[in-house]
């Protein structure tokens, strides 16, 4: 078991997201009976009146009971999937949420690191010839030896901390860009489902209308009822909305860190 940037425990599991699943099969047992299905209504001409285009369940519209199924079915699969696929990545995304913020956290600390190193003043003249109690005896140049050691001290622990946090905003950023690429990896591949469980439903209407107007036309060839029939106004299913871009990662926090970083060896 390995800890990622952040602390969390994660297993060999953990590393990877759901992979998509192959494309659904079509096989020849269902092709018949939605072939079956569509001749059938197609022979009874059900002429069921054209979905309604305002309802966002049957938004594909349809034109018989069957067509108005198949896109409930659908968008039925299609929700599950989505719910599925959310509650796989809920821990990452809390953990790119905390992510964020500890590297605003980081962020100011390091700006506020900065700010004191930056206005740590040189030592002046004054302070530098200032004797302890016990420096009586010593010359002027050990005394300012003294004080600036003193204050390249003061300088490397400030160094010190901005290098500190700089490499924990580092951390958090590096566990950010991991975590935000599993999560929209995630997303991508319930995307990717979502287009092959709207692909084979698609394959399934277009077998039945083939079924139904196969039928309908051999029941009346030369009626102006055939070209005008509910069924020919048939649309094809719309991808869901929520494929269109992945809402399930937030944006990584920007800012840029220049504090002097001057090493104890630069201050001799």
């Amino acid at each position: 078991m390995t800890r990622d940037a952040l602390g969390h425990a994660r297993t060999m599991s953990d590393r990877h997201v759901r992979k998509p699943e192959p494309s659904l099969p079509y096989r020849w047992p269902r092709r018949w009976l939605d072939a079956w299905a569509g001749k059938r209504d197609g022979r009874i001409d059900l002429a069921m009146p054209a979905a309604d285009a305002a309802d966002p369940a049957t938004e594909s519209g349809s034109g018989s009971a069957w067509l108005s199924n198949n896109l409930h079915t659908f968008a039925n699969r299609d929700r599950r999937e989505y719910l599925v696929a959310e509650a796989s990545v809920a821990e990452r995304r809390a953990c790119l949420e905390q992510a964020v913020v500890n590297i605003r956290e980081s962020l100011d600390a390091v700006r506020r690191a900065g700010d004191r190193l930056r206005a740590l003043p040189d030592p002046t003249e004054e302070e530098l010839c200032r004797r302890g109690p016990a420096e009586g005896p010593d010359s002027d140049d050990v005394v300012a030896a003294r004080r600036r050691l003193e204050h390249m001290r003061k300088r490397v622990k400030l160094v010190a901390e901005v290098s500190s946090w700089t490499d924990r905003l580092a951390g958090y950023r590096r566990a950010f860009a991991e975590l935000d690429a599993e999560v929209r990896t995630a997303f991508d591949n319930a995307a990717a489902r979502s287009g092959w469980i709207r692909e084979l439903h698609e394959r399934r209407a277009s077998v039945y209308r083939r079924g139904y107007l196969r039928a309908l036309r051999r029941r009346f060839p030369d009626s102006p009822v055939t070209s005008a029939h509910p069924i020919m106004a048939y649309r094809t299913i719309q991808a869901p909305a929520w494929t269109a871009a992945c809402t399930w990662s937030v944006e990584s926090p920007t800012g840029e860190v220049g504090a002097p970083l001057v090493s104890a060896r630069e201050e001799r």
